[in-house]
């Protein structure tokens, strides 16, 4: 099976943009997804590349739709839905079917970036992955957002528990894991193994 940093690097169709980390990241949390029929929707699409990139690791029957509030995006053919929106519009939210995948790589704004996530989190099927990318020093207002939704479970300090899911920061990106069932608790994920005294 080919990887998706093996394809992101080999990749000679529209540009596409994702911070190295990332390529290891993903597959992590979304290889589950892979030649299934799930709904994708990544906000932010630039010149579309990462929308192909997407498609070719996760498979042809995998739903995928790029939002973009440039209009110039109408004009991009990439063999995926384009919806031109912006990501706090409501009514462009309401529009979407409910996704599996959710990823955030649009405005990098954090009030932009709460507004998505207020409407789309709950609309995230149960299982899903929802990820935010970019989360740099002028928009980490979203991460103190998200943590007052948020509780930790005293492991990992970037592993925190919610009720309706789990929370996993990684330098500049945090993925948020939907419970499987709706009210169960989710999976901790493990602790480091620790020996000594202290």
């Amino acid at each position: 099976m080919t990887t998706l940093r093996e394809i992101f690097e080999t990749h000679t169709g529209r540009y596409s943009v994702k911070r190295d980390p990332y390529l290891d990241i993903y597959p992590r949390h979304l290889s589950k997804f892979i030649g299934t029929n799930a709904t994708l929707i990544e906000f932010g699409v630039l010149q579309g590349g990462s929308l192909q990139i997407w498609r070719k690791w996760l498979g042809p029957n995998v739903r995928i739709i790029g939002v973009d509030r440039a209009p110039e995006c109408t004009s991009i053919d990439v063999g995926e839905t384009v919806i031109i929106g912006d990501q706090t519009d409501p009514r462009v939210l309401s529009s979407l079917p409910s996704p599996d995948i959710i990823i955030d790589d649009a405005g990098h704004i954090a009030s932009s970036m709460i507004a998505t996530f207020d409407i789309m989190w709950p609309r995230l099927r149960a299982g899903g992955v929802y990820a935010v990318e970019d989360i740099m020093p002028h928009n980490r207002s979203f991460l103190e957002y998200a943590r007052q939704r948020i509780v930790t479970d005293g492991g990992d300090p970037k592993a925190l528990v919610a009720e309706e899911g789990l929370a996993i920061s990684y330098r500049e990106i945090t993925l948020f894991e939907k419970n499987p069932e709706p009210g169960a608790r989710p999976s901790s994920p493990p602790r480091p193994a620790r020996t000594g005294s202290r």
